[in-house]
């Protein structure tokens, strides 16, 4: 008989702003931002009875999509995506205390308009199923992908779910923005680098000189293909412009070239040896 005289209340903690198309391939899917997170608070009941409640499995919410202009409800089917029903979760709120919560954190809209999001609570008793309350969110918009103004900064609420195992998408703490400063800012420093020059991958190393095959040297480790990739990299000239040679240094070429030259061939040096021996 209490069941008949209990009473709810459903306040919307976190309210839709504004959302992105969202496309069919799931990788895409852009969710509404914010996501919406509702609360559920029972009236006249007892301290006991809500703790029970807590974790009734009886509990679930349905979100349906209306069009402000015209305060038509629309099929969920052709205009939301992801999941449009969510049971009821025990969280632990921001000032520490256990509440029951209904969060839809993937849900996302297939078209662009101006919409409201209407929710309904509904309880399963005796197999029955109720229809409890109805609530309705604010208006948002959602944008084409050129048109939209760009994400929103996670709110504390839902970093806060999110760490107690709630699926949704949280964003780091910086806005739009600046993150596309910093990108712009990035492709900007590449161009500059001049198209003549050649970057040298990271992972192409070349082994030091008392390496063979057979004895590695954690990273500077000897493979032959590698080297060779490096060094025809290297002997491009179109990566680094050799200084002009000075008159002392051609000098030394000159002089080291002249005692090559006059070194006499092998066949008389293994000669003399022998002659010699």
């Amino acid at each position: 008989m209490f069941k008949l005289h209990r009473s709810y209340n459903v306040i919307l903690r976190q309210q839709p702003e504004r959302a992105k198309i969202s496309v069919p391939n799931e990788r895409d899917k852009r969710s509404i931002e914010p996501p919406p997170i509702l609360q559920l608070q029972w009236i006249n009941c007892t301290e006991e009875e809500e703790k029970k409640s807590l974790q009734s499995p009886f509990y679930f919410m349905v979100v349906n999509i209306i069009q402000v202009e015209s305060n038509a409800i629309l099929s969920s089917q052709e205009y939301l995506s992801g999941s449009t029903v969510s049971s009821l979760y025990r969280l632990r709120d921001i000032d520490n205390t256990d509440g029951g919560f209904f969060v839809f954190g993937d849900l996302a809209v297939k078209k662009q308009g101006h919409f409201k999001l209407q929710f309904n609570l509904f309880e399963l008793i005796d197999e029955k199923v109720e229809n409890r309350k109805v609530i309705h969110s604010n208006d948002f918009w959602v944008y084409t992908n050129k048109l939209y103004p760009g994400p929103i900064e996670s709110t504390f609420l839902s970093r806060t779910f999110a760490d107690q195992g709630i699926k949704m998408r949280i964003r780091k703490n910086f806005g739009h923005t600046e993150e596309l400063k910093s990108r712009t800012n990035l492709r900007k420093r590449k161009s500059d680098i001049p198209s003549s020059y050649k970057i040298i991958p990271k992972d192409i190393v070349c082994p030091p000189s008392y390496a063979s095959n057979n004895v590695h040297f954690g990273r500077w480790q000897s493979i032959p293909t590698k080297s060779k990739k490096l060094n025809s990299t290297l002997a491009s000239p179109t990566l680094f412009y050799l200084p002009p040679i000075t008159s002392i240094q051609q000098k030394w070429l000159d002089d080291d070239q002249y005692r090559c030259n006059r070194l006499p061939p092998l066949n008389e040096i293994v000669n003399n040896k022998q002659m010699n021996g």
